[in-house]
């Protein structure tokens, strides 16, 4: 048994003891003795006793404050208060402050310190117990909801400025809910007990790792590494957490979503609901970024990690900062070589994120700044093609993608009309490019639109022809004069015979509707083997150009290469 002595007197120290030893003869006690009590200091190892006895009078201090004092740390020793005193209220305020038993020194002997231990010890045994299960979750044995939110608590409660950094996170199972409704609850149970145990084989005996509830884990910790940040935390945790779990003949795929807060010891947070807030508004974020497809190939492994709003804010103000570049990639006619026309590739060049246009857009989307960043790809493109005219450059139409945000915009056509006209700029120089995929149940509401900037004298394809979903019944009523053929097949080329032949399907039905064809994607002239293209048609892809910046366009320009294609 390990015995914590608070007392400013020795020979009362001694006392105590000695009537412990001999109480407990077969008993292997050791024994810490403490005459000048500091709060502080005891409560680191407070915890590590089995029984405390303190002193009522301490010289400055009175042991009735050193008890309230630790229990309000988080103290789940016994205490046993002693005193000379007779007071009848004593023993009251003692109980409310935490002491577990009260002691008279004038009536101390082996049979009551004997009889206080044991029942202390006792009590505070079944106290354990009942605090496991309020404590506990019953499924995967970590630590619940409650006991995460204490434990907040006190380490917001006991920060100094020589405390390190405390971070707290969320972890969020993506999709969980088709788990259960797939295989049953059985094995959802036998996932997230899997689940737990990895998780916390990642984490000391000193973090706490928590089930939140459903599917949603906390884990709280104190960093070692003071230049730890969210996201490079975040990014370790799913470099080291596993994704696949066997259960039974079944092999589980798991995802997660993370919300990380960090509070160094001098933040201004004092509230445990703050920082679950913050860190519950990341995991948010987080999860909105998953859905929105910023994450390159398995999303798990955490090959771009982005915050949202950092990434919002960034896109809020990359305008301003000049931070956008219009690249552009030629397409040649199928056939000559020759460059027939351009795409516009955006591009991001941001001082603080390292990602591209298939993750930008979309949050560009989400959060209501394409329009703002179309017209300034607009205008970009209407200010290069004055600059090589002015060059002497032979000028082709340049493809700007679009999305359908933009197209429901009312004044999209006038803002089209109004920047060919600042620039100059013949409008048979700009096609729009719109995905298929956009036209479901957009297609009436971007059609009016279309015929606007149609009327203009633009021209409109559509990208990714193949995959989406199109109205063929409406397809012909679109003011559409190109369909580009979804990469995904030419990647398959020349190889799959299906691939090839849905191609050519699509080859004939612009035939019929007295529409060209794109073959975007085209890395290898073998790919070309067994399309039915004709001297109409353009091909766009690396084996033809890769994308370039306006200068290095400017050359192509100005010494354009004729048979570019050839069988390699």
């Amino acid at each position: 048994m390990k015995i914590l002595i608070v007392e400013d007197d020795e020979f009362d120290c001694r006392m105590v003891k000695r009537n412990l030893k001999r109480a407990f003869p077969d008993a292997d006690l050791s024994f810490d003795w403490v005459d000048v009590p500091i709060i502080a200091d005891i409560h680191k190892t407070v915890n590590s006793y089995d029984v405390c006895f303190v002193d009522y009078r301490l010289g400055s201090v009175s042991g009735i404050d050193v008890i309230r004092g630790l229990c309000d740390l988080g103290a789940k020793v016994p205490f046993i208060l002693l005193t000379g005193d007779e007071s009848n209220e004593l023993d009251e305020v003692a109980l409310a402050a935490g002491a577990a038993d009260f002691l008279h020194k004038d009536n101390l002997s082996v049979s009551s310190i004997r009889r206080s231990t044991r029942f202390c010890l006792a009590r505070n045994e079944q106290e354990q117990r009942l605090t496991e299960m309020a404590y506990s979750d019953a499924l995967t044995g970590l630590a619940n909801r409650a006991a995460f939110d204490q434990r907040c608590k006190i380490y917001l409660a006991n920060r100094h400025e020589m405390s390190p950094p405390v971070a707290l996170v969320l972890i969020d199972l993506d999709k969980f809910k088709v788990v259960n409704d797939t295989f049953g609850h059985p094995i959802g149970d036998v996932l997230l007990r899997d689940f737990s145990r990895m998780l916390a084989s990642h984490f000391g005996p000193s973090d706490m790792v928590a089930r939140l509830g459903g599917d949603e884990f906390g884990v709280l910790l104190q960093l070692t590494d003071k230049n730890q940040t969210p996201a490079s935390l975040r990014k370790w945790l799913r470099s080291v957490m596993k994704t696949q779990f066997q259960i039974a003949d079944l092999v589980l795929d798991v995802f997660c979503s993370i919300g990380v807060s960090i509070v160094p010891p001098d933040s201004d947070i004092t509230q445990a609901t703050d920082i679950l807030s913050q860190a519950d508004h990341r995991l948010y974020s987080d999860k909105r970024l998953r859905r929105l497809g910023a994450f390159n190939g398995n999303a798990q492994s955490g090959s771009l990690d982005l915050d949202l709003d950092l990434v919002v804010h960034s896109l809020e103000s990359a305008i301003e900062r000049d931070e956008f570049e219009v690249v552009y990639q030629p397409k040649v006619n199928c056939k000559t070589g020759d460059i027939t026309g351009l795409e516009a590739l955006l591009r991001w060049n941001s001082v603080n994120f390292d990602v591209g246009p298939a993750h930008f857009i979309p949050i560009a989307e989400e959060f209501g700044l394409i329009n703002e960043i179309g017209r300034w790809v607009l205008k970009a493109c209407c200010k290069q093609l004055k600059d090589w005219r002015a060059g002497g450059q032979i000028l082709h139409p340049i493809a700007i993608n679009v999305s359908t945000l933009q197209l429901e915009d009312p004044n999209f056509a006038t803002m089209v009309g109004a920047t060919l006209s600042e620039f100059g700029i013949d409008p048979a120089l700009i096609e729009f490019e719109l995905t298929e995929g956009a036209f479901g149940l957009q297609l009436e509401a971007c059609m009016t639109q279309m015929q606007s900037v149609a009327n203009l004298g633009c021209q409109w394809a559509i990208d990714d022809f193949g995959v989406g979903y199109s109205s063929l019944s409406r397809l012909h009523k679109l003011p559409i004069s190109k369909l580009k053929i979804d990469k995904s097949f030419l990647d398959q080329l020349p190889h799959d015979v299906g691939a090839q032949n849905i191609s050519n399907a699509i080859i004939s039905m612009a035939r019929s509707l007295s529409l060209s064809v794109v073959a975007e994607g085209v890395e290898d002239y073998g790919q070309l083997t067994g399309l039915d293209l004709s001297d109409l048609d353009d091909l766009q892809g690396y084996y033809c150009y890769r994308p370039m910046s306006a200068s290095g366009m400017t050359e192509i320009l100005s010494a354009p290469l004729k048979g570019k294609l050839r069988a390699s």
